[in-house]
């Protein structure tokens, strides 16, 4: 009786809509916020200061836990209310020194930035405030309160997204893992380089880490912890393939209307709340409508009156992996090309729920902190005796003024506007392509990346060594340097994180390009009709086709029909030509087989590197060519006379995959369809640790698709319980159609509110997995359902 009352109190008091008015100080005039019928909400004032201000309230309001993790993840002050089982966490981020990187890069910026930062920062304080005590039930769940937000809490949160973006350490990390157990040449086939491309370096690495000592005597062991305990990888997923996006932008020439049309899908680890919050934003000097990410001022996507653009993640190295080794006479010093240097040290100390504060002792290298000392994959390989293991990574520098680029792509209305504002951008790199109401179309790659020839020794694949000058980094690529292209192409442009670059490039941006499988497809569904209007476009987005499949189906089938055991499946797989839709049962069983097949494969060798390695990439170019290859010595047994090939394997592959899925969806195959394993999960940080509140926070969903198809849906195989389940997906669909951006669409998943007890948490989540949209236009005149009215002090 007690506790019903308390939550009726709880329910009643919670201000988890949006409804009436507050006056809030730090405002200079009022502000009207207006809910449309897609519950975009649509802020009205008269200075751009006021409408950040206002994003800042509407992100406390509707997103206030999100803000708060938020900020405790880029501060590393997540155990001060989980405890223990976020310490490596915050010793990380620690380490990595966001926060006063963050600090210093601030004080670069100009002061009208800084004075719109502060709005903006304002605004959040403001909205937590008018929450008064019933925040959202995560806050009353932790026992904490919302700590108060600063510009540099902004200027961080920037930085997080280029670390979850600019990945590269980690897929340095996997290498250096893979060396341990395996040869150069093996590497190269277990994680072939992009097609049409030789490896981008020709130094054996593998024997260069062995020669030189790097290893510990038994290193090929990965961290294990407690089960509710986080990971790195748990909160920054990186090295994940599939993570990107796609966009592309069509010319009047390809389109019904006679002008372009823009499309984005960004593809980032689902949460929920979701990473994106849509709003429209209008001042004297900014109209502008997308999706907003809680804790960054201003629309990260979108379009204004007379221009839209669209993101995918270039994939760009701007980090390396120093391998520094330790001065023998002074471990307190480590050698460089010219000598000795001292580690320079600074201590934190990090607060911890429940036990005594922990101190932390982070070391630097002139090339940036030493992660090996915190990051446990690293810490258990390396001989920690002898070397360190250092990150340099552009995200750091004090020059970085990204969050400036964004404030002012705000206020574009041209692709010369566009050009001007994307010249500040620095991380994470991005492919951005963009259209304007004149005709106009063009692509550019925004940031900063070395410069990297093909004297660079490594070509930033795999850790170098420090002592060696030939590693040291230069100047970065200029504007004109990076792809673009403003020539009004009249076949349009599209990019899916594939290889941006020609073949005859000076400088190589990475060695690690996505597969091309999803920009393929797009270029295949775009020169399939001669004109194309937003009907077409929604299809492309949800195109299913995966080109990675495509190469395997008929080895698969050709197994089904070798053993009466199997018989069952052949009608399945008859039908099967690589769609992944949710209702097929071929799409079930080969993405099982193909599980099964590459775990056979590979992990003999790899051993307990196997799991964590597959958990980032899906290994699916390699095993493809691998089979494809007679002269393979993977899967051959020296002690027999005959030579086994990995494509052997593919009849105990089906044989699981058979006992799989009469296990788990029954004997009869009317009942196996893709969408009952691969299912879109929404997680929530933390609840999703918490068992009996996981159900009630996470967003569960059947969707299509697999790695590879436009419409991704990544799975997770590191999930024992849901193997086949995505972690990643597009969280936000876009198109824009020029010749009227008021009939503009979208769709994102879950829903605009952060509150879980509302049914706006969960609000678009059919409407997403059906590959539906809703409308997208900044006529506030819809904006009739709910009306919201902020008053100066």
């Amino acid at each position: 009786m007690l506790i019903g009352s308390v939550l009726g109190v709880y329910l009643y008091s919670a201000k988890s809509s949006m409804k009436g008015k507050s006056t809030v100080a730090g405002l200079r005039d009022e502000v009207m916020i207006a809910f449309d019928e897609s519950d975009i909400p649509h802020v009205e004032a008269k200075s751009t200061n006021d409408a950040l201000y206002a994003l800042g309230y509407l992100h406390a309001r509707e997103r206030g836990w999100q803000l708060e993790f938020n900020r405790r993840l880029a501060s590393g002050s997540l155990s001060e209310i989980l405890g223990e089982k976020s310490l490596r966490i915050d010793q990380f981020i620690r380490t990595l020194g966001i926060r006063s990187a963050a600090r210093n890069q601030y004080e670069q910026l100009p002061s009208e930035t800084k004075l719109a930062l502060e709005a903006y920062a304002n605004g959040i304080n403001a909205g937590f405030a008018d929450l008064g005590w019933a925040l959202p039930v995560e806050f009353i769940l932790l026992g904490t309160k919302p700590g108060l937000w600063t510009p540099i809490d902004s200027m961080s949160w920037m930085m997080m997204m280029a670390l979850d973006l600019g990945d590269n350490w980690s897929k340095e990390v996997i290498r250096l893992q893979l060396a341990s157990v395996l040869t150069t040449d093996e590497i190269w086939q277990i994680l072939p380089p992009y097609p049409g491309d030789q490896p981008a370096t020709k130094i054996d690495f593998a024997k260069l880490y062995k020669d030189r000592g790097i290893y510990q005597a038994s290193s090929n062991s990965v961290e294990t912890l407690a089960s509710n305990s986080y990971q790195v990888q748990d909160l920054l997923p990186m090295g994940q393939d599939g993570k990107g996006s796609n966009n592309w932008v069509l010319s009047g020439t390809q389109t019904t209307s006679g002008k372009p049309i823009l499309a984005n899908d960004p593809h980032l680890g689902l949460s929920t709340p979701s990473t994106w919050y849509f709003v429209h934003l209008k001042s004297k000097d900014m109209n502008i409508i997308g999706g907003s990410m809680p804790g960054l001022p201003g629309v990260i996507l979108g379009h204004t009156s007379k221009v839209a653009w669209g993101f995918t993640n270039t994939g760009a190295d701007v980090q390396d992996l120093f391998i520094d080794q330790i001065q023998t006479s002074n471990p307190s010093q480590y050698v460089t090309a010219t000598g000795s240097e001292f580690f320079k040290v600074r201590r934190e100390t990090i607060s911890v729920k429940g036990q005594k504060s922990v101190s932390l002792l982070v070391r630097e290298t002139q090339h940036g902190p030493v992660i090996s000392d915190v990051f446990e994959p690293l810490k258990k390989l390396i001989n920690t005796d002898k070397y360190v293991v250092s990150l340099k990574w552009s995200a750091l520098d004090k020059k970085n003024q990204s969050i400036l680029a964004l404030l002012h792509v705000n206020q574009s209305n041209s692709i010369e506007d566009l050009k001007k504002a994307f010249s500040h951008f620095y991380a994470p790199m991005q492919n951005i392509v963009m259209a304007d109401v004149d005709g106009n179309i063009g692509f550019m790659a925004a940031g900063v990346a070395p410069k990297r020839t093909a004297q660079n020794s490594m070509a930033g694949v795999a850790p170098v060594f420090g002592w060696e000058a030939k590693n040291e980094w230069g100047a970065y690529l200029t504007m004109e340097e990076l792809p673009h292209d403003f020539s009004s192409n009249p076949n349009g442009i599209a990019t899916a994180n594939h290889k941006i670059q020609g073949d005859h490039s000076q400088y190589s941006l990475t060695a690690d390009w996505s597969s091309p499988y999803r920009f393929d497809r797009i270029n295949q569904l775009i020169q399939a009709k001669p004109k194309h209007d937003m009907a077409s476009n929604m299809a492309i987005q949800a195109d299913t086709l995966s080109l990675a499949a495509q190469p395997l189906i008929e080895l698969l089938k050709e197994t089904a029909r070798q053993e009466p055991a199997f018989q069952k499946m052949v009608p399945l797989l008859d039908r099967f030509q690589g769609e992944m839709k949710v209702d097929d049962g071929g799409a079930l069983i080969f993405n099982v087989w193909v599980d099964q097949l590459t775990r056979l494969v590979f992990k003999p060798k790899l051993g307990t590197f196997f799991e964590e390695i597959y958990r980032q990439r899906n290994l699916r170019e390699g095993l493809i060519q691998i089979l494809n290859d007679p002269d393979s010595s993977w899967c051959d047994v020296p002690a027999t006379e005959k030579k086994e090939l990995c494509k052997d394997l593919s009849p105990q592959a089906l044989k699981f995959t058979l006992d799989y899925v009469s296990r788990r969806y029954g004997d009869s195959p009317n009942a196996w369809k893709w969408g009952r394993a691969h299912t879109a999960i929404s997680q929530h940080h933390p609840m999703s640790n918490v068992p009996f509140l996981k159900s009630l926070f996470e967003l569960h969903t059947p969707i299509p698709g697999d790695t590879f198809t436009v419409n991704v849906g990544r799975m997770n195989y590191s999930n024992p319980e849901e193997p086949y389940a995505a972690n990643l997906a597009p969280g936000m669909r876009m198109i824009y159609d020029l010749s009227n951006l008021d009939q503009s669409i979208f769709m994102g998943i879950g829903g605009q509110s952060g509150w879980v007890q509302s049914k706006r948490y969960r609000e678009y989540l059919g409407l997403w997995s059906a590959d539906n949209y809703l409308p997208l236009s900044t006529n506030s005149s819809a904006a009739n359902q709910a009306s919201f009215l902020l008053k100066a002090k």
